[in-house]
């Protein structure tokens, strides 16, 4: 049993070269609950982050993890996606709260709750984070919300080497400049993003 969301992926979790059925989870998609004030919702897997984002938009909250594409939020988890925004809000298992997962015989698995903190039982939730559908097929997920930040810039800085970028501890600069999304291209990267010219 595959799991299908979007397809975004570069990855090829939805190849199967031994066969198998896969399970599409496009019509999955409504926002099920939206706790604005406690910065969580939950969702089904197929809502894609932009349409999710979309329905937050007059809430004061936003999902923040992007990786580039209009994945699905089902996907995301199994995968364990990130992207340039990772630097200050981690990856996708730090946004996920809990889950319902389906096992292959039907059984359902629900993982974590809505409570900000929990040290009872075994973390389940962060072991079907990134499985990559092996361990079930996600039907339903409580993830965490942020808020839309007041103001957004954006800067662009060259530099003569790639050693040569910004000095000091990553961690610390992005505290001190509030760095939400960051990207590092070598100049072979640069030559492939930049357009053909003859």
């Amino acid at each position: 049993m595959i799991a299908f969301g979007t397809g975004t992926s570069l990855e090829g979790q939805v190849n199967a070269p031994a066969g198998g059925v896969c399970v599409d989870l496009h019509d999955m998609n409504k926002v099920l609950e939206v706790h604005a004030d406690d910065l969580d919702c939950v969702i089904q897997p197929g809502v894609t982050r932009k349409a999710l984002n979309e329905h937050l938009r007059d809430q004061g909250v936003f999902f923040p993890i992007d990786p580039g594409a209009d994945a699905s939020l089902g996907g995301m988890a199994s995968t364990r996606a990130s992207g340039t925004n990772a630097v200050r809000y981690g990856h996708h298992a730090r946004q996920r709260a809990g889950a319902q997962s389906r096992a292959c015989d039907g059984a359902i698995i629900t993982t974590g709750t809505r409570a900000k903190k929990s040290s009872a039982g075994y973390d389940l939730t962060h072991l079907f984070v990134g499985a990559e559908g092996t361990l079930g097929i996600i039907s339903e997920l409580t993830i965490k919300l942020r808020g839309i930040p007041e103001t957004i810039a954006a800067a662009a800085c060259s530099f003569e080497t790639v050693r040569r970028r910004l000095p000091g501890d990553n961690s610390r600069d992005s505290d001190r400049y509030s760095v939400a999304r960051i990207e590092l291209l070598n100049a072979e990267q640069v030559r492939a993003c930049n357009p053909i010219r003859n």
